[in-house]
């Protein structure tokens, strides 16, 4: 799983998430076009710059730990595997089993950035000052891909009990907060609100499964 190049790629599928995100803000279409140009900001920006991973994390403490709060599960796995293998490896092996999960941390990481970025340029072009966009990024990016953080988490997976039953939690949780989004925004008398609303639900549920 760690080193499979679908289950990395599949990371970047997590903008149709953002897209509905900050397409709720306004349209679907909006959305999209500010993904894009949080894309574009990401690509051109050189490392410091503004847009640029460096400069995101120095800017946003939440984004630099991103990485150690994401999952809760490949946290808790690649720290087994540390402690398993200790001593027992050749330096090869060992640095491909701590970083198993390297290329899917990777892929989250620029979708987290694009989604970041869409979403701090949306907020700015809004008139909010730079802190106010900077929390603004930070819930969205939460919002739709998700955190591993105690305080991000239900109560059920707080729970020791349930902690097996609630493997990947933080995933589908949500998928299901994107899903209860796009029903309370839809106008079931309106037929166009319906066929967006149909269309968000494909995005949302099928798309990742059919890439």
């Amino acid at each position: 799983m760690g080193y499979n190049a679908n289950v990395a790629a599949l990371q970047l599928s997590g903008l149709t998430q953002s897209i509905e995100r900050l397409g709720s803000h306004g349209s679907y279409l909006s959305g999209a076009t500010w993904i894009a140009r949080g894309a574009e900001k990401w690509r051109k920006a050189k490392p410091g710059e503004e847009g640029s991973i460096e400069w995101v994390m120095e800017n946003d403490p939440f984004m630099k730990h991103r990485g150690r709060t994401l999952n809760r599960e490949i946290r808790e796995i690649s720290m087994s595997m540390r402690e398993i293998m200790k001593g027992k490896q050749s330096p090869p092996n060992k640095w491909m089993r701590e970083n198993a999960f390297l290329f899917i941390m990777k892929a989250q990481q620029i979708t987290d950035i694009i989604t970041w970025n869409a979403s701090y340029e949306m907020n700015r072009s809004a008139g909010k000052t730079h802190e106010e966009a900077v929390a603004a990024a930070r819930r969205d990016v939460t919002a739709s891909q998700g955190s591993g953080m105690l305080q991000e988490r239900s109560r059920v997976e707080r729970d020791w009990k349930y902690k097996m039953l609630m493997q990947f939690g933080a995933f589908f949780n949500t998928v299901y907060q994107r899903n209860a989004q796009a029903y309370r925004l839809a106008n079931f008398r309106d037929p166009v609100s319906v066929m967006n609303y149909a269309f968000k639900l494909w995005q949302i549920n099928m798309f990742p499964a059919v890439i």
